[in-house]
């Protein structure tokens, strides 16, 4: 039983991610003729929100981790910059591959240039700090403890 409940756990983050977004959508879809300050405003609170909720909920484990980075940083700076140069190869050869199917670019790239041109600010707060490391905690951190297979973690997260 105790299994089952420390497996709902790894579910917090992504609970929280997703409540947090539903909630902030319902706000910013539900206020009439919302001034473009306002969005801008809720944007951010709702990156602000998920970065501050999620570091409370993995507080212990980041603290854990950061020491372990501490102690090791020389070891994983250099996994790190090898696995960012065949994600990066990886990266250019798909890409490649999916324009020869696609004409223009990717509509999501698309928005997020538009995002960036309109809102600079949300977008390095956004796209750069809080989104990647929002990602890692709700949808990888919380699964990690709980999938022991490599392969399947990989796959799922």
């Amino acid at each position: 039983m105790n299994k089952l409940i420390e497996t709902f756990k790894s579910f917090y983050g992504l609970v929280i991610y997703f409540g947090v977004t539903i909630i902030f959508s319902y706000l910013i879809n539900n206020i009439d003729d919302l001034s473009y300050e306002l969005y801008y405003i809720l944007l951010l609170s709702m990156e602000i929100c998920n970065f501050t909720l999620l570091t409370i909920l993995y507080r212990k484990r980041l603290k854990k981790d950061f020491i372990d980075f501490d102690s090791n940083y020389k070891k994983y700076l250099t996994i790190g910059f090898k696995a960012w140069i065949i994600g990066m190869i990886l990266m250019v050869i798909s890409n490649g591959i999916i324009q020869q199917f696609i004409d223009g670019i990717a509509k999501n790239q698309e928005i997020n240039q538009i995002v960036l041109s309109k809102m600079p600010l949300y977008s390095v707060i956004g796209m750069v700090v809080c989104g990647p490391y929002i990602e890692e905690l709700a949808f990888r951190l919380g699964f990690k403890e709980h999938i022991n297979n490599k392969v399947i973690y990989y796959i799922l997260t």
